[in-house]
This record gives structure tokens, C-alpha cells and sequence, in this order.
């Protein structure tokens, strides 16, 4: 069974550091820069691994519900990279 993952990175420089990462560990990809497919594709889709930049923004944080929300995407692990100039903490909030 090969292990899937969701790359949502409108950044496509740091987008390309690590989808060749994930190549190597032999994991199928599915790979966009818009927040708006990633929504539908974790609506759509089961996936292992869901990696995303988080900018703080609105969309981001409605990607963010809407991924601990998904049955199929629960039990996913997330991996958020995050600037520094945004507060990171609701990505620690599961309430």
C-alpha cells in the first residue's frame, strides 16, 4: 500500500524543497499551490500525510478546520510550516 500525501504550498520555492523529500520516501503526491483545491482534494480524497503553509490568513485556518473536521483525513498527519511572523498557535488548538 502506498502511503499518500497532500502538498498545499502556494509557495512554490518551498514547495519544491520538499516534494522531492517525499519522492524519496516513496510516498504518492498529490500536489497544489491553491488553498481553495486543497479543500476539495481533503473533501474528495483520504491521505496520509497532509503538509501545508500556514499564513495565519482566513483560508488558511478554514483549510485547517476543515482538515480535523474530514472522517477521512482525522487520522492524518499534519505538517504546517509556518513564518515567523504568524502566530502558530491555532495549530495546537484541537478544541
Amino acid at each position: 500500500m502506498d502511503l499518500r500525501a497532500l502538498v498545499v504550498f502556494p509557495d512554490q520555492e518551498s514547495a519544491s524543497i520538499l516534494v522531492p523529500v517525499l519522492c524519496e520516501m516513496g510516498m504518492a503526491l498529490e500536489q497544489t499551490s491553491s488553498i481553495s483545491r486543497g479543500l476539495k482534494l481533503v473533501s474528495d480524497e483520504r491521505y496520509d500525510a497532509i503538509l501545508f503553509e500556514y499564513g495565519g490568513e482566513e483560508s488558511s485556518q478554514e483549510f485547517l478546520t476543515r482538515v480535523r473536521q474530514s472522517p477521512k483525513n482525522r487520522p492524518a498527519v499534519l505538517i504546517a510550516i509556518v513564518d515567523e511572523e504568524f502566530d502558530a498557535r491555532p495549530l495546537f488548538d484541537w478544541a
